[in-house]
Parts: C-alpha cells; structure tokens; sequence
C-alpha cells in the first residue's frame, strides 16, 4: 500500500471513529477542540477523498447523531451556534455537494421507514435544493449562464430521476422555457461532439 492509500486509509478511519464518538454520547455530545480541528480538516480534503471514504459508515454515523440529538436539541443547538453540530452538518453538506443525488445510494444502513422521517434525510433534501438553487442562479446571469446550464446538464445525465423542474415552481414560464431550450441545445451540442462554450447565448429573462 503506497503513502498516499494509507494516509486516505487513515483519514477515512479518524473520521468514523469521531462521529462514532458522537453517536455514543448520545444528546450531551461533547466533543473536543482537536475532534472538531479533525473534522475541519477531513472535511477540506473530501473532495481528493471522497470515493475511498466509506460513506455508508459516515452516513449512518451522521444519521445517528442527529436522531440521537433531536430537532428541539438541534434547534437549540442552533442557534447557540455549536461548533460540533455545525461541523457535523458542514460534513454532511459537503457529501451531498460532492456526490449529488447519488448520495441516497449509500443510505443503507438509514432505516427509511422510521416515522417520523430520519432526520438527515431532510438536511440532504435541503442541501441538495441549496445545490440547486445555486445552478439556477448562475443560468440567471448572463456571465455565467452556459456554465449553469452545462452544470445542470451534467445533473440531468448523471441522474436522470430528478425532477429538476419540480424546484421552479415559483419561477416565470420564460425561465422555465430558457432552461428547457438551453438543456435540449446542450443535448444537441453533446451529440455533435460539441463543447458547451458553442451553445449561442440568448436573451435571458430575469430570475423570480
């Protein structure tokens, strides 16, 4: 095994074993200045890491801690601005920014048919909607409208289930048309071998 696998080896370990320390301390989680220094560092390399990371274990780890602290813990926890829980979340937020909707495929070891709902399942749905919200708000400019279409694009390939249009509800019909143009222009563009800096920019309406 060279350096560089037994250092993502490590860190894939260190990682589980402080959110497994969470889990164990059940709603008084107390965590110490190096865990949450570990964390802010494991979570800045997760994109160098991210598919030798066992997200499953993280996941489940992550799932247990917020159920083990509760949404009126959490609230509370909130706004008292908590270094643990916030280190946590930013963990999780950057799992889903990385892996995009694919990271319900490692939800195994989350029972999804707990009533009320995991919590992290509604952070995840909250993250991914924050991702985007982003991508729309990029389409809306024109200095970075083909990137968040090509972004968007990149979505709708990579997972094809999700209805992105189901997140612009509130939008203008014209949006909604420029972004379904602007995708089928892409799928053009893609068949023909283009890049998607030949995608010919067009009047853009404004946001809502």
């Amino acid at each position: 095994m060279d350096d560089g696998s037994q250092l993502r080896q490590a860190l894939n370990v260190l990682m589980l074993k402080i959110l497994d320390n969470a889990k164990r301390t059940l709603s008084f989680v107390k965590f110490s200045d190096f865990d949450v220094k570990c964390l802010i560092k494991l979570t800045k390399v997760l994109q160098s890491t991210i598919y030798e990371v066992d997200l499953d274990r993280i996941l489940q780890s992550i799932h247990l801690y917020l159920q083990e602290l509760g949404m009126e813990e959490i609230r509370r926890r909130a706004g008292d601005d908590d270094k643990p829980l916030r280190r946590v979340k930013t963990v999780l937020h950057e799992l889903v920014t990385l892996r995009g909707t694919a990271i319900n495929g490692h939800l195994y070891m989350v029972p999804m048919d707990m009533e009320p709902q995991p919590i992290i399942l509604a952070y995840i749905d909250l993250y991914l909607q924050q991702e985007l919200a982003a991508i729309f708000k990029k389409i809306g400019d024109k200095q970075t409208c083909i990137i968040g279409l090509y972004e968007l694009y990149r979505i709708t390939q990579l997972y094809p289930k999700v209805d992105i249009f189901s997140q612009l509800q509130n939008a203008s019909v014209a949006f909604r048309t420029y972004i379904r143009d602007g995708l089928a222009k892409m799928e053009k563009n893609a068949a023909a071998g283009r890049t998607s800096s030949s995608l010919p920019l067009s009047t853009l309406p404004r946001l809502p």
